[in-house]
């Protein structure tokens, strides 16, 4: 017997990525091809791809295949916890989490709504802005930083570095190359002089925590605390501002910018709704380290797969009118952080911060309307709108 063909597909475009569903067909392919491997467009398959043992994440081989150089294979082999050796995962991501705690990021609420306050009166007056540049680009960076112990000043430094790590989820990966070694290496020697910086004069941060638990015995060597410390300001940058960008420009197009505003304990609602309908990471990559059959297909070791999160949060046979963005839906989106070993360890942070922003961009304009089209920037695995040009009114004294 023949096994069925699966069919290409482009699947990185905003025809794409606005409407899945026209884009699969009917009947919906719940498989398919791109350039970016086999693609599962299914919400119940990619959710079991994040346990399924007999397919890993991308790793050091993946990428010196490709022509990483010395540098980036650094950064993957003792910093990138979506990389690294299962072993070394877990025992880096056990000791990074102990300095992520409830405590530490809900007293940092204040923090982020001076910082929204801050970037809000950047613009507010003027009537129009570009709420990726004047807001979604400097917001999570600026957060992370300032939760590190980083002098708000020295944010420019490394802001647009930390967006040149996407290059790592590119297809064809060799062009991005010089940009991404560039921002490695600027990366690395600034946290570099960080940490020494705090390790003769300690305060109490994020950074100084992390730096405690190392005197302390904690399984972690200088090298992988270095990286990373520099992959999570990529992973605090990065998604959180695509996920943002995107974010907005559902409130704006589905007409419930003023409703969230009107009842600010949706937000955290309007940001689940938003990783489901259009994540700030379209897709995560796996390579099958043993043959098998999914969905009637046939695996072959090394193949490329693509858990395509864009179209699993709109498949009709896991939601209900999946194409339409609803603030309060049961089950809940579960995989647009992630699942199981690899979820996103700053997921708590990064949920909170989108929440304070949502509340306090709502909150300040009103009558928001693009005025021009929208285009997605083509990035693989982390991707959104970069230009979000609007034109509002302030909405007058604030809450």
């Amino acid at each position: 017997m023949t096994e069925k063909r699966l069919p290409h597909l482009v699947t990185d475009t905003d025809d794409f990525l606005n409407d899945p569903a026209s884009a699969l067909g009917c009947p919906r392919s719940r498989l398919g091809e791109s350039r970016y491997g086999v693609e599962i467009f299914s919400y119940e398959l990619a959710r079991a791809a994040f346990h399924d043992r007999r397919m890993t994440p991308r790793n050091v081989d993946y990428f010196a295949a490709r022509g990483a150089s010395p540098l980036i294979l650094e950064f993957i082999r003792e910093g990138n916890l979506n990389f690294m050796a299962p072993e070394k995962h877990d025992r880096v991501r056990a000791v990074l989490g102990k300095a992520f705690t409830r405590t530490r990021i809900e007293d940092f609420r204040p923090v982020m709504q001076a910082i929204a306050d801050d970037l809000i009166e950047g613009f507010i007056g003027r009537g129009e802005c570009d709420l990726v540049a004047d807001f979604c680009h400097l917001y999570p960076i600026s957060i992370f930083a300032q939760f590190m112990g980083v002098p708000a000043t020295d944010v420019p430094i490394f802001a647009e570095a930390t967006v040149q790590l996407r290059m790592l989820g590119q297809v064809p990966f060799g062009p991005g190359i010089p940009a991404l070694e560039a921002a490695l290496s600027l990366l690395r020697d600034y946290v570099s002089r960080l940490v020494a910086e705090r390790r003769a004069d300690p305060r109490d941060g994020f950074v100084d925590a992390l730096i405690a638990l190392q005197d302390a015995g904690e399984k972690i060597s200088e090298e992988e605390l270095i990286w990373g410390l520099v992959f999570l300001l990529l992973a605090g940058h990065d998604t959180t501002r695509f996920t943002l960008a995107n974010l907005f420009h559902s409130l704006i197009r589905f007409g419930l910018w003023d409703d969230v505003a009107a009842h600010p304990e949706r937000a955290p609602d309007a940001v689940a709704e938003s990783m489901r309908i259009r994540p700030g990471t379209p897709r995560q990559i796996r390579v099958v380290a043993e043959s098998f059959e999914m969905d009637g297909h046939r695996l072959q070791v090394d193949d490329v797969v693509s858990l395509n999160l864009a179209a699993a949060g709109q498949d009709p046979e896991s939601f209900e009118a999946a194409s339409e963005f609803r603030l309060s839906r049961d089950p809940a989106y579960l995989i647009g952080f992630g699942w199981g070993r690899h979820i996103c360890l700053g997921q708590l942070l990064a949920k909170t911060e989108m929440a304070v922003a949502v509340v306090a961009v709502t909150d300040a304009i009103t009558a928001v309307e693009l005025t021009a089209p929208c285009r997605t920037k083509p990035t693989g695995v982390i991707g959104g709108f970069d230009s979000l040009p609007v034109r509002f009114e302030p909405r007058g004294a604030r809450r």
